[in-house]
C-alpha cells in the first residue's frame, strides 16, 4: 500500500481558523490575545483535513511591510512550510507593490530569501507603526523597489535627453537666425550698394 503526500493549502486567514490560530500563538508563546484582533493579516498553510499547520502575519505600511508572529506546528516541516508561505506572500507583495520587507524574527528559513541584518542607516526608514524597536530588525529590498529605481532612472535619462534635445533645437534656431540675419543684410547692403550705383552712374546710362 503506497502512501500519498499531504497536500498543503496557502490561504488567508478565516474567523473560522481563530481557534487553531489562537493554540499555535499560545504553543509559540505569542501574544495571543492580542494577534486574535489581528488574524486578518496572517497568511496560513492548512492540510486536506482543514488544519492549520504554519501561520505567519505581514502587516502593511505603505510600499512597506512587516513580516512577524510566524507559528509552526510541526518545527520539522518548517523549511517546506516558510517556502509556500514566501510563495504565498509574492501575491501580496505584487498586489500591493511593496517595495520593503522587514522583520523581527531571526529565523535563518526567512534569511534564504533575502532578508539581511538592517543597517543603522536604513532603521530610520522603517515604519513607525512596526512594532519591536529594541529589537534586531532584518530587511529585504524587493523586486518592486528595484523596479522604481529602474522607472526613476529611466526617467531622470529621459529628462536629460529632453533637455539636450531642447538645447540642440535652440541652438539650430539660433544659428538660423544669424543666418537669417545674415541674409538680410547682406541683401540690405547690395540694395544700397545698387542704390548708390544707380544715383551716381545711372542719368549717363539712360543718356545714352
Amino acid at each position: 500500500m503506497t502512501m500519498t503526500e499531504p497536500r498543503y493549502v496557502t490561504r488567508r486567514a478565516t474567523v473560522e481558523d481563530l481557534p487553531q490560530l489562537l493554540a499555535l500563538w499560545r504553543l509559540e508563546q505569542l501574544p495571543a490575545e492580542a494577534l486574535e484582533k489581528r488574524f486578518t493579516e496572517f497568511q496560513v498553510v492548512s492540510d486536506d483535513a482543514g488544519r492549520v499547520l504554519a501561520a505567519v502575519g505581514l502587516q502593511l505600511a505603505g510600499a512597506q511591510g512587516c513580516l512577524h508572529s510566524e507559528a509552526i506546528a510541526q518545527p520539522e516541516l518548517s523549511g517546506t512550510f516558510r517556502e509556500l508561505l514566501w510563495n504565498r506572500l509574492q501575491v501580496i507583495i505584487q498586489n500591493h507593490a511593496l517595495e520593503r520587507l522587514w522583520t523581527p524574527m531571526n529565523a535563518a528559513g526567512w534569511r534564504v530569501h533575502g532578508f539581511e541584518r538592517a543597517s543603522e542607516a536604513l532603521l530610520p526608514q522603517r515604519p513607525a507603526v512596526f512594532p519591536g524597536h529594541e529589537q534586531e530588525w532584518q530587511v529585504v529590498t524587493l523586486r518592486a523597489a528595484n523596479a522604481t529605481a529602474a522607472l526613476e532612472r529611466e526617467f531622470a535619462q529621459l529628462k536629460a535627453f529632453q533637455a539636450q534635445e531642447k538645447e540642440r533645437t535652440q541652438g539650430r534656431i539660433r544659428w538660423m537666425k544669424r543666418v537669417a540675419l545674415g541674409i538680410t543684410l547682406l541683401v540690405f547692403a547690395l540694395i544700397v550698394v545698387w542704390a548708390v550705383v544707380m544715383l551716381k552712374f545711372g542719368p549717363r546710362l539712360f543718356q545714352r
